[in-house]
């Protein structure tokens, strides 16, 4: 979609323009993924977790080595999954955000799939903020938290003292 903007509500003087023929190429794709999700079960119920907390890291973590803990994270969380019953992955999102600066943030679209991570982080991870979304079928709600704290354990990204996320 083209669209030039400043922020403003349109009584700035400044130049808007919206390009609304690209809006039916959305809807083609819009159209394709009812179309990918025609294969689910009738009864098929998401099951759906967030959570957010903050990760002490002592020594400090190099940028590298969090986003290799975020990627091993996200294998033992789909390896996890996969073992629960999960038949399709909705999504799975969140961030590593640091307090000293600096973010990466993680998908993980397919058990078929590597996860992928982005982001940039200016100086080792000592604190930050850990967040996850998900939302996957085939696995019941409740064991959610277990599937990503049993991930968590399993890699260098240790919760800040003994709190589990719920």
């Amino acid at each position: 979609m083209s669209h030039e903007d400043t922020g403003c509500a349109g009584d700035c003087g400044h130049t808007h323009h919206h390009d609304h023929h690209s809006d039916a190429h959305h809807h083609d794709h819009h159209g394709e993924a009812h179309h990918n999700l025609s294969h689910l079960p009738a009864d098929a119920e998401p099951a759906v977790f967030a959570a957010r907390t903050d990760i002490v890291f002592a020594p400090p973590l190099a940028p590298d080595a969090a986003a290799g803990a975020l990627e091993s994270f996200l294998d033992e969380l789909a390896a996890g999954l996969a073992s629960a019953g999960c038949f399709l992955v909705g999504h799975v999102k969140g961030s590593l955000a640091a307090q000293e600066g600096g973010a990466l943030a993680f998908h993980l679209t397919s058990l078929e799939r590597p996860p992928q991570v982005t982001g940039d982080l200016v100086a080792p991870l000592s604190d930050a903020t850990f967040t996850i979304n998900a939302i996957v079928f085939g696995v019941p709600e409740e064991a959610l938290p277990d599937l990503v704290n049993g991930a968590l354990a399993a890699t260098s990204l240790p919760l800040a003292s003994s709190d589990e996320l719920a």
